[in-house]
């Protein structure tokens, strides 16, 4: 991906613009720099860089929520990658990846996902079975690991 990574320089840049905000409005979120934080204080670390990767929060509950949310969601049917019921997409000569993953999910038609979907054999260490895609709304970090 052509995205470079934020750099401290960045950060400041951000949080400059956050703390411009005139005092008599509530400053609004900045790429998601919202105030300046105590961390900053310490001479060695960097707030660019500082932070650990939350697979939990930032992957499962983000990302693939994201895709798989973007794919079945009524709200994005006119959308290029939205899964519809009926019909079959037409592929353009570079096809993105979600163009790809939604001629997968419509060729197969959500019924026959969610029949697959509710055989998959999870191992013993998943706390509760797969749940339909219908009630994808209210799926705990640990099913979406296993999409």
């Amino acid at each position: 991906m052509g995205a470079r990574l934020r750099t401290p320089e960045d950060f400041h840049h951000f949080l400059e613009e956050v703390l411009a905000c005139p005092h008599d409005m509530a400053p609004q979120p900045n790429y998601g720099i919202k105030d300046v934080s105590r961390l900053q204080q310490l001479s060695k670390f960097n707030m660019a860089r500082g932070f650990a990767f939350d697979y939990m929060h930032t992957l499962l509950l983000g990302v693939v929520k994201s895709i798989t949310l973007a794919l079945f969601e009524s709200c994005n049917h006119k959308s290029e990658f939205h899964v519809t019921p009926q019909g079959r997409p037409t592929l353009n000569s570079q096809p993105s990846f979600m163009t790809k993953l939604k001629l997968i999910c419509t060729s197969l038609g959500l019924k026959r996902i969610n029949e697959r979907w509710l055989n998959i054999q999870v191992p013993n260490s998943f706390n509760r079975p797969p749940r339909t895609l219908e009630d994808r709304a209210y799926w705990k970090a640990n099913e979406w690991k296993v999409t």
